[in-house]
């Protein structure tokens, strides 16, 4: 069995350890804390961290099946999941399919308005600075990654993890409103890594718009492990079984 090495890194919602005698793998430890607002608000719930890496464990092992790369490899007890290490792009990458958060705010428009197509934003990882918007010629022109050459590679897997992702969701019932993702590089190039999670998602359900994602804990809605459930039992009930078999 692996074993953890040193703390490499902890977030808002995750740690990041080594692996003993495995210098190319990570162990995440998914949290049951919840932040928004760049951290001025702070909750948590219990089985929450182990909400979250069981949907991310569901998504990204579907998306290997869909044939996209990613750092995924093997769940580890309750709230952790063995992965692929990566040198991680600081790119935030943004897919929006319905008008919502912080760009419906910033222009003024009302959120859950539809949009012709889906709408791709970068946001610089930089905590300083509240990780800002940058456009795709700020990017490039200032050098804000090493890896510039890369962001067409980036822009066509956001789209296409973006249309596995809506067919993933839609299929146990729920609409996926915007989601957030981040990518690394390895020797082979180009990889899906961190996490896609309620923690990073907007998820509505198809029936009756019912909100399950982080903005229960960041509008102040109320049941927001309930949200959480719900998302993990839907998502189950459709592709665990199929997963599963898939991997034995």
């Amino acid at each position: 069995m692996l074993k953890k090495g040193p703390l490499l890194y902890e977030g808002k919602g995750k740690k990041v350890h080594s692996v003993e005698g495995h210098s190319d793998r990570i162990i995440l430890f998914f949290k049951d804390s919840l932040t928004a607002y760049e951290g001025a608000k702070k909750g948590s719930f219990t089985g929450k961290g182990a909400i979250c890496r069981n949907v991310f464990s569901l998504v990204f092992r579907y998306l290997k099946t869909q044939g996209v790369l990613n750092h995924w490899i093997e769940d580890r007890g309750a709230e952790e999941s063995v992965c692929l290490k990566t040198h991680i792009i600081p790119l935030e990458v943004v897919i929006r399919n319905r008008l919502a958060g912080s760009t419906a705010k910033r222009l003024g428009l009302e959120e859950g308005n539809s949009i012709p197509s889906p709408l791709l934003e970068y946001y610089y990882k930089k905590d300083e600075l509240h990780d800002p918007f940058v456009s795709e010629d700020q990017i490039i022109q200032l050098s804000l990654i090493k890896e510039k050459n890369i962001l067409p590679e980036i822009k066509t897997q956001a789209f296409l993890i973006n249309e596995k992702l809506k067919a993933f969701f839609s299929e146990a019932g729920i609409e996926l409103i915007d989601f957030k993702m981040e990518f690394g590089t390895t020797s082979k190039g180009l990889i899906l890594a961190d996490d896609i999670t309620p923690d990073s998602c907007r998820l509505w359900d198809m029936k009756d718009g019912w909100r399950m994602d982080k903005d229960r804990f960041r509008q102040g809605w109320g049941q927001v492990e309930k949200g959480y459930q719900t998302i993990l039992e839907k998502i189950s009930q459709r592709w665990k079984k199929e997963l599963d078999e898939g991997l034995s």
